[in-house]
């Protein structure tokens, strides 16, 4: 009943979503977006660390021939040889230092672990946090701290994570989006291309362009602001024909809890999926979360899989193995456009 807070300060606990970072003025400066244990969401700044990782002791001289810097240190390898920290200036200096290094038959420790994860590693952080310091409104986010103090929390946070699924259809040559549908959050909803000459069912709503379309969406996920998004090869498919065709059509796909377009960082090798990169959010891709869990089916496809554990499958008979399958969808968004909403 009293006045809006502008501030709030003292000791908050919640838990962080997704660490990342971003380059301002030459510096890294580590960004943490979570949601407080009162539901609110935040978004952590940090600019007092800088990246490195080591080398051994003995090596000193090689890596300084060869372009790096070196720092005493008091750590050591697993057997206990003593060690040198290798500063650096941005995180993305260390790949090829770190390969050059390798070219030459010198060990590196921990030049594979991302900045942002070696951050929460120092502080103990596994994902409940305290949060001491002062913090005032965001933009996106409900609170903004800049260089806190942090806490690791052993207690896991009670306040669930909203998550929304969405699943796009496109034409049979996977070059335009027809439409995109969004179901979490307490919320569901088909965005469809709906063209002067269509018209558009009451359970849709209409986009007139692929502009609108994409607008559109980033408009539903900055307010229904999930902290995770799910989809079934949502990764490699779905976000992919959106990512392109937002760069295409010159829509920003700002998706996130703070500025910065959607971003897809492909897998290097067999190993590494293929992963959506939005600040604040979470992206989990259907058939990869399953295969990180050991589980696997005979069909990887989403009829299947959904027959399998849910009982029910697509609608109208179709499934994964309809050679026509794409000829199918095309038609229906042509002539029978609730039937393709429904689908969606």
């Amino acid at each position: 009943d009293g006045p809006v807070q502008s501030r709030i300060a003292s000791v908050q606990t919640g838990f962080i979503v997704q660490p990342t970072y971003r380059i301002v003025r030459g510096h890294p400066v580590v960004l943490l977006y979570g949601r407080l244990d009162n539901g609110e969401t935040f978004l952590v700044r940090d600019n007092r660390m800088s990246p490195y990782f080591y080398v051994e002791h003995e090596d000193a001289d090689r890596v300084v021939e060869l372009g790096g810097r070196v720092e005493e240190s008091d750590c050591t390898t697993m057997a206990g040889r003593p060690v040198l920290r290798v500063p650096l200036r941005v995180p993305a200096d260390a790949p090829p230092l770190r390969d050059k290094l390798h070219g030459s038959g010198l060990p590196t420790y921990e030049a594979d672990v991302r900045f942002a994860m070696k951050y929460l590693i120092e502080r103990g952080v596994r994902g409940a946090i305290e949060i001491e310091g002062e913090a005032r409104p965001g933009k996106r986010v409900d609170w903004l701290f800049d260089n806190p103090e942090l806490r690791p929390v052993e207690e896991r946070s009670s306040v669930p994570l909203q998550t929304l699924s969405i699943d796009i259809e496109t034409d049979p040559r996977i070059i335009h989006s027809l439409s995109i549908a969004l179901y979490g959050c307490g919320h569901q909803e088909v965005l469809l291309l709906t063209p002067e000459s269509r018209g558009c069912p009451k359970s849709a709503t209409p986009a007139r362009d692929e502009r609108q379309l994409l607008q559109l969406f980033c408009e539903r996920v900055r307010k229904l602001d999930p902290a995770v998004i799910v989809g079934w090869n949502v990764a490699d498919f779905d976000f992919d024909v959106l990512v392109r065709r937002a760069e295409q059509l010159g829509v920003p796909l700002e998706l996130g809890r703070s500025r910065g377009k959607t971003r897809i960082r492909r897998g290097q090798g067999w190993r590494q999926a293929t992963q959506v990169v939005i600040p604040g959010r979470i992206v989990l891709d259907g058939p990869q979360t399953l295969r990180s869990s050991f589980v696997t089916f005979e069909r990887m496809g989403l009829d299947f899989v959904g027959r399998k554990v849910l009982g029910e499958g697509k609608i109208s008979g179709e499934n994964d193995a309809d050679a026509n399958k794409a000829e199918t969808i095309l038609r229906w968004f042509r002539d029978a456009r609730e039937k393709f909403v429904d689908y969606n």
